[in-house]
């Protein structure tokens, strides 16, 4: 009984030694309804902040034009962000997407752009029941920074849909640490 027991708790300690090891840090998360809302999705509905039971803080930002300015851009910021170290980061923005074609929208790193394709053709398989999250791995420098998920220019308008307005349902935005690198030193 005592082999047992022991043998249990090794595997126990095994397996917490492993999940440490492997785990993220997962430094800061962002619900999109809580960030600068601009742009199309600003002018409509009150920044267009739907309730959305599934979405992880109940709520969802409809990133997308509005039937009045298709072609109008919207983005969501997010408050300036600290960084300890350099390293090695993840961004993952977490979404939902209507029907329609390939759309595109971009994650903005201190104004970086950083191309998103969101393929909606290709819905989830309980679309309206789960989410999809796209992962960015990008090296920062330590010091200050700010993120944002912007649509692009004539994001929304499907040549055979009329009048249909297309949307990135955006739910969250999270910033993880992946792993330390030195900072680059000026020659």
């Amino acid at each position: 009984m005592k082999k047992l027991l022991s043998a249990v708790l090794c595997a126990v300690l095994l397996l917490t030694l492993c999940v440490a090891v492997s785990a993220e840090d997962v430094l800061y998360h962002f619900e999109c309804e809580d960030g600068e809302i601009s742009g199309a999705a600003k002018e409509y509905k009150d920044g267009n902040i739907q309730d959305v039971t599934i979405a992880s803080g109940g709520k969802i930002v409809g990133l997308g034009g509005t039937n009045d300015a298709p072609q109008m851009a919207s983005t969501v910021t997010f408050p300036e962000i600290n960084l300890e170290k350099s390293g090695e980061y993840k961004i993952a923005f977490c979404y939902d997407t209507n029907a329609g074609e390939t759309k595109k929208a971009d994650i903005l790193v201190d104004g970086q752009r950083y191309a998103v394709e969101i393929n909606m053709d290709e819905l989830p398989e309980l679309y309206g029941e789960e989410f999809r999250t796209y992962e960015l791995t990008i090296n920062l420098e330590a010091g200050k920074h700010v993120i944002a998920v912007t649509t692009s220019e004539d994001f929304n308008r499907d040549a055979n849909a009329g009048d249909v307005v297309k949307s990135v349902n955006a739910d969250y935005v999270e910033v993880i640490f992946v792993k330390e690198i030195a900072a680059e030193t000026e020659a």
